[in-house]
């Protein structure tokens, strides 16, 4: 049965493709987008009170918002987070002949974490995952917990009163290139990443911020990232560096 759904999509995507100018595809696909996005805003602003109040038409509104997100991600192959608050995202990088192949798995805990003890209980059963990596520049977790993001390429143990500590250094810019792209690409890094004791931008790291991005790259040994933290520091980490978050300053180190 998965087969045959699969054979269907493929050939659905085919014939999509095949027959019907891409040009013409994408103004379809941006015209229903916006229509919805409009239709939306108005249900919300002007009938808040069934949306609230009336479980069907709730579910119809919820149901059109999850078509929309199907289709966007895979007609497009758009990636995005997923929308719960608690997760783990396990990230590693293949390479053979002289390829990087990406792989990442997503592990949902709103229903078992319901507060920051069992969280951080929870981010240390991770370490195992990162202690087991052959390649250290080749994995690393991504994980949130509401706002906040723990980013590590290596094991730590910490005292749970350092686990949320902010960082008092901002990212203010930070830009990927590489020799054989004409363009380079803006990365937005939130706030909610510079917490202390994060290591970002290892290789795996760099591989999500560009797949997440949703643009067209090259990814190898060459590339460079250029940061500009707020205190008017510039940094350049390249292949085989990381960048370590501490309170006062950010650092790159070698992997």
């Amino acid at each position: 049965m998965i087969n045959i759904m699969s054979i269907n999509k493929h050939r659905f995507k085919s014939f999509l493709f095949s027959y019907l100018p891409m040009k013409y595809i994408t103004n379809m696909i941006s015209s229903i987008l916006w229509q919805y996005s409009n239709i939306r805003v108005n249900l919300e602003d002007k009938y808040s009170y069934y949306y609230d109040k009336n479980s069907y038409f709730r579910s119809g509104i919820n149901s059109i918002y999850s078509i929309k997100e199907y289709f966007s991600k895979k007609l497009f192959n758009i990636a995005t987070q997923p929308e719960e608050n608690i997760w783990n995202n396990f990230i590693t990088i293949v390479e053979k002949n002289n390829e990087h192949n990406y792989i990442e798995s997503y592990e949902i805990l709103d229903n078992i974490v319901s507060n920051e003890n069992q969280y951080i209980d929870n981010i240390q059963n991770t370490n195992k995952f990162l202690n087991d990596a052959q390649n250290k520049n080749y994995s690393c977790i991504l994980s949130k917990y509401n706002d906040t993001y723990y980013v590590r390429n290596s094991s730590i143990v910490l005292d749970k009163k350092d686990f949320f500590k902010n960082s008092n250094v901002n990212i203010i810019s930070a830009v990927y290139s590489h020799p054989k792209m004409n363009e380079t690409i803006d990365f937005d890094i939130s706030n909610d990443m510079l917490y202390c004791h994060n290591q970002l931008f290892n290789a795996a790291f760099v591989y999500h911020c560009l797949k997440y991005n949703n643009k067209p790259f090259v990814f190898d040994k060459k590339y460079n990232i250029e940061i500009m933290d707020s205190n008017v520091e510039i940094m350049n980490i390249k292949y085989n560096e990381f960048l370590d978050v501490q309170v006062d300053k950010l650092i790159v180190k070698k992997m």
